[in-house]
């Protein structure tokens, strides 16, 4: 029996194409039967329309169909209620930056199709009353970047389709969120890397390849070494791209392994790293999101970041090991204080970044391994004093306002009063 189904576009339905809106409405068909459709059995409006067609809210769109045609191929979505693992850096009435944690997966897979940081995310909206299933016809929240099962860290989520539409484009086309990863890896980086290269993948056995072949998909990485001590190097690491596995695959392959990395990764020191501190997978954090040159209506985020706090894991490797680099996450009023007032790379790292104004090496890698109020009152008040010394005074209200926190007002207020005064 022919039925007509009426369905009124949303604003999250609009602003897309004729077809894609019944390829998701419609998700069991076959695109043959959805293009014919569209021919045959589909106005918009009292009208027929092309399949390109943009639809905008309040349209009203008309289907055809058979009882069978529309029990068969209309997708039935079955939500089951998973327990939630992850945490939230950030959520307003768009956007949420969930952290999350090691061994879950972004999106489901063949294996796992209901325990994902998606479904955990979906829950939560729908508690929270930001998504109504029965009330929509084809928009799901979904994220907008993804990481590796085992990588920890800020996945971005979209809580309606005009923000899925605008950030699924932001991060494609670079420019408006800046990606920020801390990683520590085998090798004393001694200076920053601007890693370009290409990639082929193994989908059989999961392994992505550097490759000279010019049809290879593009990978661009940038690491700066935060400090190196005993053959180890803490990384903040910058993608400009975001391919499978880029950040582990780049440094491996520019000869400095991700610890733990157990694709990438050099073997002897994966054995050392599952003796010492049962660290069985990659290293890595994806801790921070910027936001800069957002178009309107998502305009009020420039300017903001959002950062991630490290894992348990990555916190509690704290005794040395290979040398000094357990210590520097360990001893941290002792380990700032000697980065402070001895090493150079930290220093000049710290100087790069505030004659900078765009950074690339941010205070708060500061914070990586304890509050700058951790450090000891000499140690804070030599570096205070270096920094008013050798840096503009924007750059140190940068600091200032850092510092302001907690125990560390005293060394704020002695640096403030070492600025020139403004006009």
């Amino acid at each position: 029996m022919l039925v007509m189904v009426k369905l009124e576009i949303s604003e999250n339905e609009g602003n897309q194409r004729l077809d894609k809106f019944l390829r998701k409405y419609l998700g069991n068909a076959p695109l043959s039967f959805i293009y014919k459709a569209i021919r045959k059995d589909v106005k918009v409006n009292g009208k027929r329309k092309t399949r390109e067609y943009m639809l905008e809210a309040g349209d009203e769109v008309s289907l055809y169909l058979t009882d069978q045609d529309l029990e068969k191929f209309r997708k039935v979505r079955e939500h089951r209620k998973v327990k939630r693992t992850f945490g939230i850096a950030y959520e307003d009435e768009n956007i949420l930056a969930a952290v999350k944690p090691k061994n879950l997966l972004t999106h489901g897979d063949r294996n796992e199709r209901r325990n994902h940081l998606t479904n955990q995310v979906i829950d939560y909206l729908i508690e929270k009353g930001d998504y109504v299933p029965r009330l929509e016809k084809t928009f799901v929240p979904a994220p907008v970047n993804r990481l590796d099962r085992n990588t920890t860290g800020l996945v971005l989520f979209a809580k309606n389709y005009p923000a899925l539409q605008a950030f699924t484009k932001m991060i494609r086309e670079r420019g408006c969120i800046r990606k920020y990863y801390l990683t520590i890896v085998s090798g004393e980086m001694k200076e920053p890397l601007a890693l370009e290269d290409r990639m082929e993948k193994d989908e059989a056995r999961d392994l992505v390849r550097v490759t000279d072949r010019a049809d290879g998909k593009l990978m661009k990485t940038f690491a700066e070494p935060v400090a190196a001590a005993g053959g180890f190097t803490l990384c903040r690491i910058e993608i400009e791209t975001g391919r499978t596995h880029q950040i582990r695959v780049q440094l491996a392959n520019a000869g400095f392994p991700i610890i733990g990395d157990g694709k990438y990764g050099s073997p002897r020191v994966n054995r050392d790293m599952k003796n010492r501190y049962r660290l069985t997978t990659q290293l890595l954090h994806a801790y921070q999101l910027q936001f800069e040159n957002c178009p309107a209506p998502f305009a009020y985020l420039n300017g903001k970041t959002v950062t991630a706090e490290l894992p348990k894991g990555f916190r509690e490797i704290r005794q040395p090991f290979a040398g000094g680099i357990g210590s520097m996450m360990s001893s941290r009023n002792r380990l700032l204080s000697t980065w402070i007032m001895k090493c150079p790379l930290y220093f000049s790292a710290i100087s790069r970044m505030l004659r900078t104004p765009k950074p690339w090496f941010s205070l708060s890698a500061l914070v990586v391994c304890g509050r700058p109020s951790t450090i000891c009152g000499t140690a804070w008040m030599k570096f205070s004093s270096w920094i008013s010394t050798n840096c503009c005074s924007c750059a140190t209200d940068r600091l200032i306002t850092r510092c302001s926190l907690s125990k560390c007002r005293a060394s704020s207020m002695a640096l403030s009063s070492r600025l020139p005064k403004r006009e």
